[in-house]
């Protein structure tokens, strides 16, 4: 099946490969699904990718890892991503790097380590405060909240905090 699609791009490839995991699980072939995974990474291996376009695939492959009850390996890649992020940071463009952070803060929720995850999503939206003007800032927030409810992240007292004067700090109109 997977021969089928191998002329189209390489992320449009990764979303069609996604579903197939859990698809897999969803039918108790645990071990099918592992073998998407593993074509997953080594596509993703195939290419150079920017960071803002490497670490959400990451955090992808760590949450289809947990759907494999393969929470280790999920962590260990979870880790390394953030580390990979710490290291490129300067190349990102800063209006990239709430979205970059943003899916591995929710992978890290996925994992049950809800304070990674505020501390990660608190992380994404200072980031995206470098940005100066008001409307990419308005919409990494909304994104992010939109994002957290869909994926029951409930916030912390101090993140929630923080987002509410993030938005009242926003200019006119927003």
């Amino acid at each position: 099946v997977f021969v089928r699609f191998t002329k189209l791009p390489t992320k449009l490839r990764l979303d069609a490969m996604a579903p197939m995991v859990s698809h897999y699980v969803e039918h108790g072939d645990r071990d099918g699904a592992r073998d998407v995974i593993v074509k997953m990474t080594d596509l993703m291996a195939q290419f150079s990718w920017r960071t803002e376009e490497r670490l959400p695939q990451l955090a992808r492959i760590a949450e289809l890892r947990m759907q494999c009850s393969d929470e280790q390996r999920a962590r260990a890649d979870l880790e390394a991503a953030m580390q990979d992020y710490h290291d490129n940071r300067e190349e990102l463009v800063d209006i990239y790097r709430c979205e970059t952070l943003r899916p591995l803060a929710l992978a890290w929720h996925t994992l049950g380590d809800a304070e990674q995850a505020n501390d990660l999503i608190a992380l994404a939206l200072e980031e995206s405060l470098e940005n100066p003007n008001s409307r990419p800032r308005c919409d990494d927030l909304v994104e992010t909240c939109i994002a957290m409810a869909q994926h029951q992240l409930q916030p912390s007292v101090t993140l929630w905090q923080r987002m509410r004067e993030i938005g009242e700090g926003l200019s006119t109109p927003w």
